[in-house]
């Protein structure tokens, strides 16, 4: 009788052990975002080729200024009523308190205007080249956007030297930027950026390139879905992305790029970016029809 009951609770905690890792594995599913910078770049019928994406993140700040007020209204109206959430993103200087203020006050009011939730904050070069602790003013920024947009989820897209715990605890997501043209290069900023510094991993995503070719280098692409077919090789995009679990996958960049659009036609090594994240999701075992 006793070992009968041990046997049965064995099993049954065996069975909630794997319904729960099952249900652990079925919540972990990576956001995949495609960011816009200019309409002038987008073919025509851009948003019918956003099969398996979730968000697009159009550009609508330049510091202080609102960046293509025609451009970027005109991209959310076309999205309006499908599935694609808007995201909006600028570029960033915040080199003094003040100014990153001013900065936060501006975005604050445009994310209000366009009815944008969550915002990706690309610091340029500048805000290491400003007033006080490159992080400091960073804060200062989160926290009056915070203040003034409570409901605005914000994405720290900056250099990762600059970047410290204490930010972490003011900007929602961290984004860090795993350019390359090389595969071990690319693998080994995803691997880097993933380590959980310093912020945790469940909250970092990775900002990579769309698979485009190199147009200075023959042979390269920037960015690779798939290995090579040699055990020995690093990783593509989407083995990377299970072996990493980043929380979102942020492409940059959508349109016409040295004369290739990947959004809408894809080349010899890497397909259209719909179907880069198909390959991401078939890898996942979440593919999306």
């Amino acid at each position: 009788m006793g070992q009968s009951f041990l046997n049965n609770f064995i099993a049954h905690l065996a069975k909630r052990i794997e319904e729960d890792s099952n249900k652990s594995e079925e919540a972990w599913m990576p956001t995949f975002i495609l960011t816009i910078w200019r309409e002038s770049q987008l073919a025509d019928g851009w948003e019918d080729s956003l099969a398996n994406f979730d968000a697009v993140s159009i550009k609508i700040m330049d510091g202080v200024k609102p960046y293509d007020h025609r451009g970027a209204e005109s991209m959310i109206a076309k999205l309006k009523g499908s599935p694609i959430d808007v995201h909006g993103w600028g570029y960033h200087y915040c080199q003094e308190p003040a100014r990153a203020r001013d900065e936060a006050i501006a975005v604050a009011m445009r994310c209000e205007e366009l009815g944008i939730t969550h915002y990706h904050w690309n610091a340029e070069r500048h805000w290491k080249e400003g007033v006080g602790t490159p992080s400091d003013n960073a804060i200062v920024f989160a926290e009056e956007l915070k203040k003034l947009a409570p409901r605005v989820m914000l994405y720290a897209n900056c250099f990762v030297s600059l970047t410290t715990k204490e930010m972490a605890k003011h900007f929602n997501y961290f984004e860090p930027m795993c350019y390359g043209t090389k595969r071990k290069t690319i693998a080994s900023k995803v691997g880097k950026r993933m380590s959980g510094k310093p912020f945790p991993a469940v909250r970092t995503g990775i900002m990579v390139g769309t698979g485009r070719v190199n147009s200075k280098v023959s042979g390269q692409y920037w960015g690779y879905i798939s290995p090579p077919g040699k055990e020995q090789e690093p990783l593509g995009l989407a083995q990377l992305v299970k072996v990493h679990s980043p929380c979102f996958v942020n492409f940059f960049r959508a349109g016409r790029i040295d004369g290739q659009d990947m959004g809408m036609v894809g080349n010899e090594v890497n397909p259209k970016l719909s179907d880069q994240v198909g390959l991401v999701l078939d890898h996942l075992g979440q593919a999306q029809v």
